[in-house]
């Protein structure tokens, strides 16, 4: 369903892609990205955006974190990343609940917010464009992996 009062836009980086697809199918591809990125710029940064804390618990992005300085390489949900930016921003799969997420709002929750929405998924649809917006050269998408059933694997295209 599409959101009929919502304005066109077009998201674009003025930066020159370095890698065309905009998605990274394995944790290694990502891992050397990331790697290669910090070796061309010194002074890069890399968000990488989790729907929930789960979702950015690799052993390898530890060690990348501490490998740079402070705050060049983060990870975070992107609530978190609200009103922040950085050069690259790599957006990870879900590892439960998917995106949007399946899980259910509260029903005390519900009786606060009184707010209904006039299309699906509206909240994840704006978590979504905050998510994709923090890149100042960059976003890409890390897939899924085979055996994680609870994504699906990339389409063709990206809807925004």
């Amino acid at each position: 369903m599409r959101n009929t009062s919502q304005r066109s836009k077009s998201v674009r980086s003025n930066q020159e892609k370095r890698h065309s697809n905009g998605f990274f199918d394995s944790e290694s591809d990502c891992r050397k990205a990331i790697v290669d990125l910090m070796a061309r710029k010194k002074d890069s940064t890399v968000y990488l955006l989790g729907r929930y804390k789960k979702d950015y618990k690799f052993a390898w992005l530890d060690d990348l974190i501490k490998k740079y300085p402070e705050g060049a390489i983060q990870a975070m949900t992107i609530h978190k990343a609200k009103g922040g930016e950085a050069d690259w921003s790599i957006i990870l799969p879900p590892r439960k609940w998917g995106f949007p997420s399946r899980l259910k709002d509260d029903e005390i929750l519900r009786l606060v917010c009184n707010r209904e929405e006039g299309y699906e998924n509206a909240e994840e649809r704006r978590l979504m464009y905050v998510a994709i917006t923090r890149a100042k050269e960059q976003v890409f998408f890390l897939m899924p992996s085979k055996k994680d059933n609870d994504c699906k694997r990339r389409s063709n295209t990206v809807t925004v």
